[in-house]
C-alpha cells in the first residue's frame, strides 16, 4: 500500500512539474489600444490587456502559433508583435493572424 501511495504522489509531482516547465510568458503589442483594461481567456491562456499591450503568464507552448494569435486578434484587433523572450511570430505569420482581426 505504501508503494502505491508513493507511486501516485510521484506521478502527480512529475505531471505538475512538466506542465509548469512548459508554461511561458507571452507579450503582445496591439496596433490600436483597447478601450479599457480587460481580462479574458483565449488561446489556452488567461490574457490581460491595457492600452496597446496584452500579456499572459503561464501560457502553454501551443499559445505561440498563428491559430492562437487569430483567436486573440478576434478579441483585441490587429496585432503588431506576438511572442515571448526567445521567439516571436514572423511578419508573414502576423499577416495570417490579423486576417481574423475584423478591423
Amino acid at each position: 500500500m505504501k508503494f502505491r501511495t508513493w507511486a501516485v504522489c510521484a506521478a502527480l509531482f512529475v505531471g505538475s512539474a512538466g506542465s509548469a516547465l512548459a508554461d511561458t510568458n507571452y507579450l503582445v503589442k496591439l496596433e490600436a489600444p483597447v478601450p479599457s483594461a480587460m481580462k479574458f481567456m483565449a488561446a489556452h491562456a488567461m490574457w490581460s490587456c491595457v492600452a496597446s499591450t496584452c500579456g499572459s503568464g503561464g501560457a502553454p507552448e501551443e499559445s505561440l502559433s498563428v491559430p492562437a494569435c487569430k483567436e486573440l486578434a478576434k478579441k483585441v484587433g490587429r496585432i503588431t508583435s506576438y511572442g515571448d523572450v526567445t521567439h516571436k511570430l514572423s511578419a508573414d505569420e502576423l499577416e495570417k493572424c490579423n486576417t481574423a482581426a475584423g478591423h
